[in-house]
């Protein structure tokens, strides 16, 4: 409703207030990045992994995101499926590349290599997991 609305609206701009009177410091605020980290937590619960599992398979992730981009490309892909002994014509790797690759981005997001992982047989995502 519009009175929702005005009460958000106070609220917001109580807080931009306080912050701008020094009450409330930059360290209060959460980070872009922390922000992302929480929202891929959350979503990849929803797909069925508890926390643990999802630090170690983002270990993984890091692992295999030789560049250090935050992201797959196809070439550490292709890394990934050697490990686990799957060796795709480089057709397939890419139709598979493209199919897990949801944003167009050319890379793969942490999200879309839980993709990846959910379609591996349980013994195969084990033993990637063991690669650390």
């Amino acid at each position: 409703t519009d009175d929702d609305i005005a009460q958000m609206f106070e609220k917001n701009n109580a807080v931009l207030t306080e912050h701008l009177a020094g009450g409330i410091k930059d360290e209060d605020f959460v980070s872009e990045e922390e922000m992302q980290s929480e929202m891929q937590m959350r979503r990849a619960m929803q797909l069925g992994y508890n926390e643990e599992s999802i630090v170690t398979l983002r270990k993984v992730f890091d692992q295999y995101d030789a560049d250090g981009s935050g992201h797959i490309s196809i070439t550490e892909m292709r890394n990934v499926c050697t490990e686990l002994g799957y060796s795709p014509s480089p057709k397939q790797l890419l139709a598979e590349f493209r199919a897990l690759d949801l944003d167009d981005s050319g890379n793969l997001s942490f999200l879309e290599f839980l993709g990846l992982l959910s379609k591996l047989d349980s013994g195969r995502e084990a033993r990637l997991m063991e690669t650390l």
